[in-house]
């Protein structure tokens, strides 16, 4: 007898996903969207935004982790 949601977790389109920038030294938080994770970069020391184009610039060894949530 099964109790309760025992199935895997299966990816669904339209599931929501997270995003967070990392850097050789440093980890950033995980974000609702990739927006809101390129504004906090720069904290980390990750890349910053232009302001004039509105593009994000990352910095050297940052990478981009995307994760299902």
């Amino acid at each position: 007898m099964l109790l309760g949601t025992s199935h895997p977790r299966r990816h669904y389109p339209g599931r929501m996903k997270r995003y967070r920038f990392v850097t050789p030294h440093r980890r950033g938080k995980w974000y609702p969207d990739l927006a809101t994770a390129q504004r906090f970069a720069a904290q980390i020391g990750a890349g910053f935004m232009e302001m004039r184009s509105g593009r994000f610039f990352a910095y050297r060894g940052t990478k981009l982790e995307v994760q299902p949530a």
